[in-house]
């Protein structure tokens, strides 16, 4: 009898470790494997959070294992760190980048690598007709006469044909 009830407490303590592991990649794992919820033991039953940019954190209800963590454990989803504060970056630089496209690039208090500080994003490259791929064959008549051509632009970094809207 003694033999079991002490079988019992070691299967009880090694589940309860194992289950109290997370994940502190997120889903964005690919080494990410789902496990068999009776691998994991009962749920953790703790609850979720709303994070500050809305989104949601804590217990997702899968039973995974990674390469970090090979053993299956619960997964725990982490709120994204907090926004910086002008505060935390401290006194913003006086400066402005002006890019080719006539654009301004300032700079933005954010976080890099968990430290807040001022950052300023590089200017987008003008596209060239190679980047944007074959030319479409199309040209627009507006109503004054004139023809909108397609043009070669950079949109959210990515590099594609546009056409006007006439004016």
């Amino acid at each position: 009898m003694k033999s079991i009830g002490f079988a019992s407490v070691v299967v009880l303590i090694g589940s309860v470790v194992a289950c109290s592991a997370s994940d502190p990649t997120g889903n964005t794992n690919s080494d990410l494997v789902i496990c068999k919820k009776t691998s994991c033991g009962p749920e953790l039953g703790m609850p979720s959070v709303i994070c500050w940019d809305g989104s949601t954190a804590g217990p997702t209800g899968q039973c995974i294992s990674t390469t970090a963590d090979p053993a299956c454990h619960w997964q725990i989803t982490q709120c994204p760190p907090d926004p910086c504060t002008t505060k935390e970056c401290g006194p913003e630089p006086l400066l402005e980048v002006r890019c080719a496209d006539g654009g301004i690039e300032s700079p933005v208090c954010e976080r890099t690598n968990g430290v807040c500080g001022w950052h300023i994003d590089a200017c987008d490259d003008p596209c060239t007709p190679q980047e944007c791929g074959p030319e479409p064959l199309l040209e627009v008549r507006c109503a004054d006469g004139g023809i909108e051509s397609p043009v070669c632009e950079r949109t959210n970094g990515v590099c594609g044909w546009k056409i006007a809207v006439c004016q």
